[in-house]
């Protein structure tokens, strides 16, 4: 009820009676406003503040004796639990796939592996929830005697209900469920000692199992440590394979291999069969010793491979200058635009770079040779593994307090393919 503004509203309103009553609460209150004189007269005498206030039916309804009002107020209690537990879950799943959009959309294979059967799954559950909203609303909208008759109608349970299929169902939508040790992926044989955390949908098994999906995490049973972390299970099951869980697995090396000249094959082809994330990328041209190098590019293609670290240039003893050398395609100068393998595909061409006057890097003296950088790999000992986007200030401290600096390096592959640590 109201006071100021006297009026009363009925419980579950229609919209017309909504409306009605907007509009009348308006016009009382535009008469009182308009109407008062304060010359002369405290102005509390002739209006008073407006306000609403919530109260017990039993002060409504005097009717009501002592159990009655507390089995009313008991039956409605577990009507407000149950209603507030859907709708924690709703806004949940909600605030998830906000997030899985903006992660999957940009990756169309990962989309339609990985994505599409979540948010079916995820579209399927929604329902289960909006149905037990509907039978709360129904409920609430019932008749004072149909509340308390507790013979006649249950109150709504709360759904999903603890230890319940559908919550395991809810745990593995929302990246909260657990596979015990040991954990299967795929066809591989089980990790012993190993438990997982993170995504799963229950597709295993003709339906019947929870099997890892999209985004999850595989650690230790005896000390919690995280031994992987990845993006889909596939790309799980080879992160465990190169941590050596599988004593059957050979343990990673570092000495380099041998590519050859990146004119002699398709540099693609080279980064599916050695991934960045699990190997390193270097080059030699006028340097022998190997030195890592970087491979980025925009737009879908792959545009440059350049040697990182700056190495000494020049044939005169007293003059030398620290650069570089970079190899380039399909860029806007007009010798790698003519740059085309016999098959009409752009081709890399070798350009030297260094510093300038200014202390700027780049194209300063413009040397340039139809020579190719060599190029080599070497697996990492811990490999890269993606957790996800830096989107907002919150996302960041939300990874840096999930993945310290103490504990690990933090790397990009923005505009590139070959993943390079980054300083915070």
């Amino acid at each position: 009820e109201a006071n100021g503004v006297l009026m009363t509203i009925p419980a579950n309103p229609t919209f017309k009676q909504v409306s009605d009553i907007i509009k009348d609460f308006n016009d009382k209150y535009e008469d009182k406003f308009q109407n008062f004189i304060i010359e002369g007269n405290p102005l509390l005498e002739q209006i008073e503040p407006v306000g609403f206030r919530l109260s017990s039916i039993a002060d409504r309804i005097k009717t009501l004796n002592k159990m009655e009002v507390s089995l009313l107020e008991d039956r409605m209690g577990d009507l407000e639990k149950a209603f507030r537990k859907t709708m924690f879950w709703k806004a949940k799943l909600n605030a998830i796939n906000s997030d899985l959009v903006k992660r999957y959309e940009r990756n169309h294979k990962l989309r339609v592996e990985m994505y599409n059967p979540y948010i079916r799954l995820q579209t399927a559950a929604m329902l289960l929830l909006n149905k037990n909203v509907d039978s709360c609303l129904l409920f609430r909208a019932k008749s004072f005697q149909d509340v308390i008759n507790t013979a006649a109608i249950d109150v709504p349970k709360a759904y999903p209900s603890a230890g319940s299929p559908e919550e395991d169902m809810f745990r593995g939508l929302s990246g909260e469920y657990y596979i015990q040790d040991p954990v299967k992926i795929g066809n591989d044989k089980p990790l012993q000692g190993i438990y997982y955390i993170g995504f799963a949908l229950k597709i295993g098994n003709h339906g019947t199992e929870f099997v890892p999906w999209m985004h999850g995490t595989l650690k230790r049973a005896r000390d919690d440590s995280i031994v992987a972390t990845a993006e889909t299970p596939e790309e799980l099951a080879n992160n465990a394979k190169l941590a050596s869980l599988d004593p059957t697995v050979y343990r990673l090396s570092k000495v380099w291999k041998g590519l050859g000249k990146l004119g002699n094959y398709v540099l693609e082809d080279k980064l599916k069969e050695f991934p960045p994330t699990h190997y390193e990328y270097g080059a030699t041209f006028n340097n022998i010793n190997i030195l890592p190098c970087t491979i980025n590019g925009w737009n879908g293609e792959t545009r440059y491979v350049s040697i990182t670290t700056p190495y000494l240039q020049g044939d005169d003893g007293s003059k030398l200058w620290f650069g570089s050398s970079v190899s380039s395609r399909g860029t806007r100068d007009e010798r790698t635009q003519k740059a085309k393998k016999t098959s009409g595909e752009p081709e890399f061409v070798h350009t030297y770079v260094d510093f300038g006057s200014d202390g700027s890097f780049g194209y300063h003296r413009g040397w340039q040779s139809d020579r190719h950088l060599s190029l080599y790999v070497r697996p990492f000992p811990f490999p890269w593994v993606r957790v996800g986007f830096v989107m907002t200030v919150s996302s960041f401290y939300t990874f840096l307090n999930k993945y310290p600096s103490t504990s690990y390096a933090w790397g990009t592959d923005y505009n590139g393919v070959a993943i390079r640590e980054i300083t915070m």
